[in-house]
Protein backbone atom coordinates (compact mmCIF):
# COMPACT_ATOMS: atom_id res chain seq x y z
CA UNK A 1 0.00 0.00 0.00
CA UNK A 2 1.01 3.62 -0.54
CA UNK A 3 -0.26 6.91 0.86
CA UNK A 4 -3.11 7.13 -1.65
CA UNK A 5 -4.34 3.66 -0.67
CA UNK A 6 -4.29 4.63 3.00
CA UNK A 7 -6.07 7.89 2.24
CA UNK A 8 -8.89 6.18 0.35
CA UNK A 9 -9.35 3.78 3.27
CA UNK A 10 -9.51 6.70 5.69
CA UNK A 11 -12.26 8.42 3.67
CA UNK A 12 -14.53 5.49 4.55
CA UNK A 13 -14.12 5.95 8.30
CA UNK A 14 -16.46 8.39 10.12
CA UNK A 15 -14.36 10.95 12.00
CA UNK A 16 -16.26 14.02 13.07
CA UNK A 17 -14.66 16.01 15.88
CA UNK A 18 -15.45 14.34 19.24
CA UNK A 19 -16.35 11.14 17.37
CA UNK A 20 -12.92 9.82 16.39
CA UNK A 21 -13.31 6.42 18.05
CA UNK A 22 -13.52 4.51 14.76
CA UNK A 23 -10.42 6.09 13.22
CA UNK A 24 -8.59 5.56 16.53
CA UNK A 25 -9.46 1.86 16.44
CA UNK A 26 -8.23 1.70 12.84
CA UNK A 27 -4.88 3.13 13.98
CA UNK A 28 -4.68 0.77 16.96
CA UNK A 29 -5.39 -2.23 14.70
CA UNK A 30 -2.67 -1.04 12.34
CA UNK A 31 -0.16 -0.72 15.20
CA UNK A 32 -1.01 -4.21 16.43
CA UNK A 33 -0.54 -5.64 12.94
CA UNK A 34 3.00 -4.22 12.89
CA UNK A 35 3.81 -5.08 16.52
CA UNK A 36 4.41 -1.39 17.26
CA UNK A 37 4.10 0.10 20.70
CA UNK A 38 0.96 2.23 20.90
CA UNK A 39 -1.03 4.36 23.30
CA UNK A 40 -4.64 5.61 23.09
CA UNK A 41 -6.17 8.07 25.55
CA UNK A 42 -9.74 8.97 26.50
CA UNK A 43 -10.01 11.57 23.73
CA UNK A 44 -8.95 8.96 21.16
CA UNK A 45 -5.53 10.49 20.57
CA UNK A 46 -3.20 7.75 19.40
CA UNK A 47 0.60 7.55 19.64
CA UNK A 48 2.40 4.81 17.70
CA UNK A 49 6.12 4.27 18.31
CA UNK A 50 8.32 2.56 15.74
CA UNK A 51 11.74 1.76 17.19
CA UNK A 52 14.25 1.63 14.34
CA UNK A 53 17.31 1.17 16.58
CA UNK A 54 18.44 4.67 15.76
CA UNK A 55 20.14 7.21 17.99
CA UNK A 56 17.72 9.81 16.63
CA UNK A 57 13.95 10.16 16.97
CA UNK A 58 11.40 12.37 15.22
CA UNK A 59 7.73 13.11 15.80
CA UNK A 60 5.42 12.89 12.78
CA UNK A 61 2.04 14.41 13.60
CA UNK A 62 -1.39 14.77 11.99
CA UNK A 63 -4.98 15.06 13.19
CA UNK A 64 -7.63 12.45 12.56
CA UNK A 65 -10.83 14.54 12.62
CA UNK A 66 -12.30 16.41 9.65
CA UNK A 67 -14.66 19.30 9.00
CA UNK A 68 -18.02 17.78 8.05
CA UNK A 69 -19.98 19.90 5.58
CA UNK A 70 -22.49 18.62 3.02
CA UNK A 71 -24.95 19.93 0.46
CA UNK A 72 -27.57 17.85 2.26
CA UNK A 73 -27.65 19.29 5.78
CA UNK A 74 -29.01 15.94 7.01
CA UNK A 75 -26.08 13.91 5.65
CA UNK A 76 -25.17 11.36 8.33
CA UNK A 77 -21.41 11.74 8.79
CA UNK A 78 -21.54 9.31 11.75
CA UNK A 79 -22.63 6.34 9.69
CA UNK A 80 -22.33 7.21 5.99
CA UNK A 81 -18.91 7.08 4.30
CA UNK A 82 -18.13 9.95 1.99
CA UNK A 83 -17.78 9.16 -1.71
CA UNK A 84 -14.40 10.18 -3.18
CA UNK A 85 -14.15 10.91 -6.89
CA UNK A 86 -10.85 10.61 -8.75
CA UNK A 87 -10.69 12.77 -11.87
CA UNK A 88 -7.20 12.65 -13.36
CA UNK A 89 -4.85 14.08 -10.74
CA UNK A 90 -7.60 15.41 -8.48
CA UNK A 91 -9.69 13.83 -5.73
CA UNK A 92 -12.91 15.45 -4.58
CA UNK A 93 -15.96 14.13 -2.75
CA UNK A 94 -19.57 13.87 -3.80
CA UNK A 95 -21.41 16.82 -2.24
CA UNK A 96 -19.40 16.73 1.00
CA UNK A 97 -16.05 17.79 2.35
CA UNK A 98 -13.29 15.36 1.37
CA UNK A 99 -11.42 15.19 4.67
CA UNK A 100 -8.06 15.58 2.96
CA UNK A 101 -7.54 18.01 5.83
CA UNK A 102 -6.03 16.09 7.51
CA UNK A 103 -6.55 12.64 6.03
CA UNK A 104 -3.54 13.08 3.76
CA UNK A 105 -1.29 13.60 6.81
CA UNK A 106 -2.57 10.49 8.55
CA UNK A 107 -2.09 8.52 5.32
CA UNK A 108 1.50 9.73 4.85
CA UNK A 109 2.48 8.73 8.37
CA UNK A 110 0.87 5.31 8.02
CA UNK A 111 2.77 4.81 4.78
CA UNK A 112 6.05 5.59 6.58
CA UNK A 113 5.20 3.20 9.41
CA UNK A 114 4.18 0.49 6.95
CA UNK A 115 7.44 0.79 4.99
CA UNK A 116 10.13 1.54 7.58
CA UNK A 117 13.59 1.74 6.04
CA UNK A 118 17.00 1.17 7.49
CA UNK A 119 18.39 4.64 8.04
CA UNK A 120 15.15 6.19 9.28
CA UNK A 121 15.18 7.61 12.81
CA UNK A 122 12.84 6.15 15.39
CA UNK A 123 9.33 7.39 14.64
CA UNK A 124 6.91 8.77 17.20
CA UNK A 125 3.66 8.98 15.21
CA UNK A 126 1.15 11.24 16.94
CA UNK A 127 -2.47 11.28 15.77
CA UNK A 128 -4.58 13.91 17.53
CA UNK A 129 -8.31 14.60 17.73
CA UNK A 130 -10.70 17.54 17.80
CA UNK A 131 -8.25 19.76 15.90
CA UNK A 132 -10.97 21.35 13.81
CA UNK A 133 -12.87 22.65 16.84
CA UNK A 134 -9.93 23.98 18.85
CA UNK A 135 -7.06 21.46 18.99
CA UNK A 136 -8.50 19.94 22.15
CA UNK A 137 -6.90 16.56 21.51
CA UNK A 138 -3.39 17.98 21.23
CA UNK A 139 -3.90 20.20 24.26
CA UNK A 140 -5.04 17.24 26.39
CA UNK A 141 -2.36 14.84 25.17
CA UNK A 142 0.22 13.58 27.65
CA UNK A 143 3.51 14.37 25.88
CA UNK A 144 5.75 13.00 28.62
CA UNK A 145 6.46 9.82 26.67
CA UNK A 146 7.66 11.72 23.59
CA UNK A 147 11.45 11.84 23.44
CA UNK A 148 12.14 13.84 20.29
CA UNK A 149 12.84 17.59 20.04
CA UNK A 150 11.86 17.64 16.34
CA UNK A 151 8.31 17.56 14.99
CA UNK A 152 6.99 17.51 11.43
CA UNK A 153 3.33 18.47 11.33
CA UNK A 154 1.62 17.20 8.17
CA UNK A 155 -1.35 19.53 7.95
CA UNK A 156 -0.63 22.40 5.56
CA UNK A 157 -1.97 22.96 2.08
CA UNK A 158 0.87 23.37 -0.39
CA UNK A 159 3.57 20.87 -1.34
CA UNK A 160 6.00 23.66 -2.27
CA UNK A 161 6.14 25.12 1.23
CA UNK A 162 7.79 24.71 4.58
CA UNK A 163 5.71 26.36 7.29
CA UNK A 164 7.93 27.74 10.05
CA UNK A 165 5.35 29.59 12.17
CA UNK A 166 1.59 29.71 12.65
CA UNK A 167 -1.05 31.94 14.20
CA UNK A 168 -2.77 31.58 17.52
CA UNK A 169 -6.53 31.08 17.57
CA UNK A 170 -8.89 32.63 20.11
CA UNK A 171 -12.43 31.25 20.11
CA UNK A 172 -14.63 34.08 21.40
CA UNK A 173 -18.30 34.08 22.37
CA UNK A 174 -20.44 37.21 22.74
CA UNK A 175 -23.82 36.96 24.48
CA UNK A 176 -26.69 39.33 25.13
CA UNK A 177 -30.04 38.86 26.86
CA UNK A 178 -33.01 39.79 24.71
CA UNK A 179 -36.67 40.53 25.35
CA UNK A 180 -39.64 40.52 23.00
CA UNK A 181 -42.51 42.90 22.23
CA UNK A 182 -45.75 42.03 20.45
CA UNK A 183 -46.02 43.15 16.83
CA UNK A 184 -48.84 45.23 15.44
CA UNK A 185 -51.01 43.18 13.09
CA UNK A 186 -50.59 45.63 10.20
CA UNK A 187 -46.80 45.21 9.96
CA UNK A 188 -45.32 43.24 7.08
CA UNK A 189 -42.80 40.56 8.03
CA UNK A 190 -40.09 39.20 5.72
CA UNK A 191 -37.23 36.73 5.86
CA UNK A 192 -34.16 37.60 3.81
CA UNK A 193 -31.60 34.84 3.22
CA UNK A 194 -28.18 34.50 1.61
CA UNK A 195 -26.72 31.12 0.68
CA UNK A 196 -24.06 29.41 -1.41
CA UNK A 197 -21.29 31.92 -0.75
CA UNK A 198 -17.70 30.83 -1.40
CA UNK A 199 -16.88 30.59 2.30
CA UNK A 200 -13.44 29.14 3.07
CA UNK A 201 -10.93 28.73 5.86
CA UNK A 202 -11.14 31.61 8.30
CA UNK A 203 -7.35 31.97 8.38
CA UNK A 204 -6.01 31.01 4.97
CA UNK A 205 -8.89 32.60 3.03
CA UNK A 206 -9.63 35.61 5.23
CA UNK A 207 -7.68 37.96 2.94
CA UNK A 208 -9.32 36.82 -0.30
CA UNK A 209 -12.22 39.25 -0.21
CA UNK A 210 -14.94 36.66 0.34
CA UNK A 211 -18.34 37.75 1.57
CA UNK A 212 -19.49 37.07 5.12
CA UNK A 213 -23.16 36.06 5.02
CA UNK A 214 -23.95 37.44 8.48
CA UNK A 215 -22.48 40.85 7.74
CA UNK A 216 -24.28 40.95 4.39
CA UNK A 217 -27.66 40.18 5.99
CA UNK A 218 -27.21 43.13 8.30
CA UNK A 219 -26.07 45.22 5.33
CA UNK A 220 -29.36 44.42 3.57
CA UNK A 221 -31.33 45.82 6.51
CA UNK A 222 -29.45 49.11 6.18
CA UNK A 223 -31.41 49.69 2.95
CA UNK A 224 -34.69 49.55 4.85
CA UNK A 225 -36.56 52.19 6.83
CA UNK A 226 -38.05 51.68 10.27
CA UNK A 227 -37.42 47.95 10.64
CA UNK A 228 -37.82 45.73 13.68
CA UNK A 229 -35.57 42.68 14.05
CA UNK A 230 -37.37 39.41 14.77
CA UNK A 231 -34.71 36.72 14.23
CA UNK A 232 -31.25 36.23 12.80
CA UNK A 233 -29.11 33.14 12.34
CA UNK A 234 -26.15 32.11 10.25
CA UNK A 235 -22.82 30.34 10.10
CA UNK A 236 -21.90 26.90 11.37
CA UNK A 237 -18.26 26.67 12.49
CA UNK A 238 -15.76 29.01 14.11
CA UNK A 239 -13.05 28.32 11.53
CA UNK A 240 -15.32 28.76 8.52
CA UNK A 241 -16.30 32.03 6.84
CA UNK A 242 -20.12 31.84 7.02
CA UNK A 243 -21.65 31.04 3.66
CA UNK A 244 -25.30 31.30 4.68
CA UNK A 245 -27.46 33.41 6.95
CA UNK A 246 -31.01 34.67 7.24
CA UNK A 247 -32.68 37.56 8.99
CA UNK A 248 -36.38 38.08 9.75
CA UNK A 249 -37.69 41.61 10.19
CA UNK A 250 -40.60 43.97 9.71
CA UNK A 251 -40.68 46.41 6.81
CA UNK A 252 -43.11 48.51 4.82
CA UNK A 253 -40.60 49.07 2.02
CA UNK A 254 -40.78 47.69 -1.51
CA UNK A 255 -38.72 44.59 -0.73
CA UNK A 256 -38.35 43.35 -4.30
CA UNK A 257 -36.90 46.65 -5.51
CA UNK A 258 -34.47 46.79 -2.60
CA UNK A 259 -33.48 43.16 -3.18
CA UNK A 260 -32.59 43.94 -6.78
CA UNK A 261 -30.53 46.92 -5.63
CA UNK A 262 -28.74 44.84 -3.00
CA UNK A 263 -27.95 41.97 -5.40
CA UNK A 264 -26.58 44.38 -7.98
CA UNK A 265 -24.33 46.05 -5.43
CA UNK A 266 -23.25 42.67 -4.03
CA UNK A 267 -22.24 41.33 -7.44
CA UNK A 268 -20.24 44.46 -8.20
CA UNK A 269 -18.39 44.15 -4.90
CA UNK A 270 -17.88 40.36 -4.85
CA UNK A 271 -17.24 39.35 -8.43
CA UNK A 272 -16.08 35.83 -7.50
CA UNK A 273 -19.26 34.98 -5.58
CA UNK A 274 -20.89 33.57 -8.70
CA UNK A 275 -22.98 30.90 -6.91
CA UNK A 276 -24.49 33.25 -4.35
CA UNK A 277 -28.27 33.13 -4.05
CA UNK A 278 -30.68 35.52 -2.36
CA UNK A 279 -34.32 35.31 -1.28
CA UNK A 280 -36.77 37.67 0.39
CA UNK A 281 -40.06 36.02 1.33
CA UNK A 282 -43.05 37.01 3.46
CA UNK A 283 -43.15 35.42 6.91
CA UNK A 284 -45.60 35.05 9.78
CA UNK A 285 -44.36 36.27 13.19
CA UNK A 286 -46.10 37.93 16.14
CA UNK A 287 -43.26 39.50 18.14
CA UNK A 288 -39.96 41.30 17.65
CA UNK A 289 -36.78 41.73 19.69
CA UNK A 290 -37.29 44.77 21.90
CA UNK A 291 -33.56 45.65 22.17
CA UNK A 292 -32.72 44.79 18.57
CA UNK A 293 -30.98 48.09 17.73
CA UNK A 294 -27.92 47.18 19.79
CA UNK A 295 -27.58 43.82 18.00
CA UNK A 296 -27.60 45.45 14.58
CA UNK A 297 -25.22 48.18 15.76
CA UNK A 298 -22.82 45.60 17.23
CA UNK A 299 -22.62 43.65 13.97
CA UNK A 300 -22.35 46.82 11.90
CA UNK A 301 -19.43 48.06 14.00
CA UNK A 302 -17.76 44.64 14.20
CA UNK A 303 -14.60 44.99 12.13
CA UNK A 304 -14.49 41.66 10.33
CA UNK A 305 -11.64 40.21 8.25
CA UNK A 306 -7.99 41.25 8.15
CA UNK A 307 -7.00 43.57 10.99
CA UNK A 308 -3.25 43.88 10.40
CA UNK A 309 -0.74 42.88 7.73
CA UNK A 310 3.04 42.52 7.61
CA UNK A 311 5.49 44.13 5.19
CA UNK A 312 4.51 41.53 2.55
CA UNK A 313 0.83 42.46 2.93
CA UNK A 314 0.08 39.06 4.47
CA UNK A 315 -2.40 39.01 7.37
CA UNK A 316 -0.94 38.75 10.86
CA UNK A 317 -4.13 39.61 12.74
CA UNK A 318 -7.70 38.85 11.67
CA UNK A 319 -11.13 37.99 13.01
CA UNK A 320 -13.94 35.92 11.53
CA UNK A 321 -17.52 36.71 12.57
CA UNK A 322 -18.41 33.03 12.41
CA UNK A 323 -21.95 32.43 13.61
CA UNK A 324 -25.03 33.96 15.19
CA UNK A 325 -28.03 32.28 16.80
CA UNK A 326 -30.85 33.15 19.17
CA UNK A 327 -31.46 30.59 21.88
CA UNK A 328 -33.24 30.74 25.25
CA UNK A 329 -33.77 34.51 25.03
CA UNK A 330 -30.12 35.15 24.26
CA UNK A 331 -28.36 36.18 21.09
CA UNK A 332 -25.10 34.24 20.83
CA UNK A 333 -22.36 35.36 18.45
CA UNK A 334 -19.13 33.45 17.95
CA UNK A 335 -15.93 34.71 16.35
CA UNK A 336 -12.37 33.49 15.85
CA UNK A 337 -9.46 35.87 16.35
CA UNK A 338 -6.07 34.91 14.88
CA UNK A 339 -2.68 36.45 15.65
CA UNK A 340 0.83 35.73 14.43
CA UNK A 341 2.36 38.10 16.98
CA UNK A 342 2.12 37.12 20.64
CA UNK A 343 2.29 40.70 21.90
CA UNK A 344 -0.71 41.78 19.78
CA UNK A 345 -3.22 39.34 21.24
CA UNK A 346 -4.24 41.35 24.28
CA UNK A 347 -4.58 44.52 22.17
CA UNK A 348 -7.26 42.95 19.99
CA UNK A 349 -8.98 41.35 22.95
CA UNK A 350 -9.46 44.84 24.36
CA UNK A 351 -10.89 46.21 21.10
CA UNK A 352 -13.63 43.58 20.93
CA UNK A 353 -14.18 43.55 24.67
CA UNK A 354 -14.88 47.29 24.52
CA UNK A 355 -17.16 46.89 21.50
CA UNK A 356 -19.10 44.19 23.32
CA UNK A 357 -19.45 46.34 26.43
CA UNK A 358 -20.65 49.31 24.37
CA UNK A 359 -23.59 47.30 23.05
CA UNK A 360 -24.39 45.26 26.14
CA UNK A 361 -22.75 41.98 25.12
CA UNK A 362 -20.62 39.78 27.33
CA UNK A 363 -17.15 38.81 26.06
CA UNK A 364 -15.77 35.37 26.83
CA UNK A 365 -12.69 33.57 25.45
CA UNK A 366 -13.98 30.02 25.19
CA UNK A 367 -10.72 28.48 24.04
CA UNK A 368 -7.20 29.44 23.01
CA UNK A 369 -4.81 27.61 20.68
CA UNK A 370 -1.19 28.85 20.89
CA UNK A 371 1.03 29.98 18.04
CA UNK A 372 4.57 28.88 17.28
CA UNK A 373 7.08 31.47 16.14
CA UNK A 374 9.80 31.29 13.53
CA UNK A 375 13.05 29.87 14.91
CA UNK A 376 15.88 31.14 12.70
CA UNK A 377 18.19 28.40 14.04
CA UNK A 378 15.84 25.49 13.32
CA UNK A 379 17.98 22.60 12.03
CA UNK A 380 14.89 20.66 10.99
CA UNK A 381 13.90 23.48 8.64
CA UNK A 382 17.39 23.36 7.08
CA UNK A 383 17.15 19.59 6.57
CA UNK A 384 13.74 19.92 4.90
CA UNK A 385 14.91 22.77 2.67
CA UNK A 386 18.12 21.02 1.54
CA UNK A 387 16.17 17.85 0.80
CA UNK A 388 13.62 19.74 -1.30
CA UNK A 389 16.33 21.46 -3.35
CA UNK A 390 18.13 18.15 -3.93
CA UNK A 391 14.99 16.33 -5.05
CA UNK A 392 13.07 19.00 -6.97
CA UNK A 393 15.86 21.37 -8.09
CA UNK A 394 14.32 24.57 -6.81
CA UNK A 395 13.76 26.24 -3.47
CA UNK A 396 10.64 25.72 -1.37
CA UNK A 397 8.77 28.69 -0.02
CA UNK A 398 9.54 29.30 3.65
CA UNK A 399 6.36 30.70 5.15
CA UNK A 400 4.71 32.04 8.25
CA UNK A 401 0.99 31.24 7.92
CA UNK A 402 -2.12 32.89 9.28
CA UNK A 403 -3.77 29.65 10.32
CA UNK A 404 -3.54 27.50 13.39
CA UNK A 405 -1.43 24.36 13.50
CA UNK A 406 -0.99 21.90 16.31
CA UNK A 407 2.74 22.59 16.21
CA UNK A 408 1.96 25.58 18.42
CA UNK A 409 0.42 23.31 21.06
CA UNK A 410 3.36 20.91 21.01
CA UNK A 411 5.87 23.78 21.12
CA UNK A 412 4.15 24.97 24.30
CA UNK A 413 4.45 21.49 25.84
CA UNK A 414 7.90 20.27 24.74
CA UNK A 415 10.92 22.40 25.61
CA UNK A 416 13.09 23.63 22.69
CA UNK A 417 10.95 21.77 20.16
CA UNK A 418 11.85 22.37 16.50
CA UNK A 419 8.66 22.51 14.42
CA UNK A 420 7.91 22.62 10.71
CA UNK A 421 4.72 21.86 8.82
CA UNK A 422 4.55 20.29 5.36
CA UNK A 423 1.49 19.80 3.20
CA UNK A 424 -0.15 18.40 0.12
CA UNK A 425 -1.84 20.54 -2.53
CA UNK A 426 -5.33 21.12 -1.16
CA UNK A 427 -7.98 23.53 -2.36
CA UNK A 428 -11.13 24.86 -0.67
CA UNK A 429 -10.60 23.04 2.62
CA UNK A 430 -13.52 23.08 5.06
CA UNK A 431 -15.99 23.31 2.14
CA UNK A 432 -17.83 20.91 -0.13
CA UNK A 433 -15.40 21.92 -2.92
CA UNK A 434 -12.37 20.54 -1.06
CA UNK A 435 -9.85 18.77 -3.32
CA UNK A 436 -6.49 17.00 -3.15
CA UNK A 437 -3.86 16.68 -5.88
CA UNK A 438 -2.72 13.05 -6.04
CA UNK A 439 0.67 14.00 -7.50
CA UNK A 440 1.37 16.18 -4.46
CA UNK A 441 0.81 13.16 -2.20
CA UNK A 442 3.35 11.18 -4.24
CA UNK A 443 5.73 14.14 -4.07
CA UNK A 444 5.40 14.31 -0.29
CA UNK A 445 6.08 10.58 0.03
CA UNK A 446 9.37 11.09 -1.78
CA UNK A 447 10.26 14.25 0.16
CA UNK A 448 9.41 12.82 3.57
CA UNK A 449 11.39 9.67 2.80
CA UNK A 450 14.50 11.74 1.99
CA UNK A 451 14.05 13.97 5.05
CA UNK A 452 13.95 10.93 7.34
CA UNK A 453 17.05 9.46 5.71
CA UNK A 454 18.81 12.83 6.17
CA UNK A 455 18.17 13.30 9.87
Amino acid sequence: MNSLDFFLQITQIPRQPKKEDKIAQYLVDFAKSKNYEFYKDKLHNVIIKANNNSEKTIILQAHTDMVCEAVDKHFDFDNTPITPIINGDTITATNTTLGADDGFGVALILNILANMKKGYPNIEAVFTTQEEIGMYGAQALDCSTLKSNMLINLDSTNSNEIIVSCASGSFIQFEKEITYTKLNKDQNVYTFSISNLLSGHSGEDINKGRANAIKECIHFTSLLNDIKLIDIKGGTKDNLIPNNAEITFTSNNDINTLLEQFVSNFKNKYKNEIKASFKALKAQKDKYITNFESIIAFINEFQNGVLKTNEKNAPIASINLASINICNNKVIIRAMLRNNVQNDIEYYYNIYKNLASKHGFSFNIEHFAPLFENNENCKLKEICEKSYIKLFHNKPNILDIHAGLEGGVFASKIKDLQVVSLGADLQSIHTINESLKISSLTKLEKWLDDILLSI
